[in-house]
């Protein structure tokens, strides 16, 4: 998935989405709540949880995205 799909599914920017992946954002409420409806993590409570938590902070976040919404291979 790509910055613009992204940003087109869950309604932010290119340049938003770019930032959250890297680590550099985190988002805000609303659109972790965006975030999660558009991905189905509603729908799976492992899931939510995983989000939730991960949503404290933006390199966190940032790795999940990359792992979970983008699909890249993450070496720790």
């Amino acid at each position: 998935m790509t910055n613009e799909e992204f940003g087109l599914r869950v309604g932010c920017s290119e340049s938003m989405a770019s930032r959250l992946r890297s680590g550099d954002r985190r988002p805000g409420a609303d659109l972790r709540d965006r975030i999660i409806k558009a991905f189905g993590y509603d729908r799976d409570l492992d899931a939510l949880r995983e989000v939730m938590e991960a949503s404290a902070s933006a390199e966190t976040f940032g790795r999940f995205l990359r792992e979970r919404v983008f699909k890249e291979v993450v070496s720790t």
